[in-house]
């Protein structure tokens, strides 16, 4: 269990400032294609009814 800490105690934890930017890059990077995807599906949602 010492030798965990050890290591622990090593590793460069990153600032709040950047968890928030990476957490706010994710967040908008789903969001995107989220949306990108829902289109997809809605387009060709549109297309198949075309031909059905």
């Amino acid at each position: 269990m010492s030798l965990t800490k050890q290591e622990l105690k090593k590793v460069s934890w990153p600032s709040i400032k950047d968890i928030l930017k990476y957490t706010g890059a994710t967040i908008v990077f789903v969001l995107i294609l989220a949306g990108f995807f829902s289109l997809l599906n809605l387009g060709l949602s549109f297309v198949k009814g075309l031909f059905i």
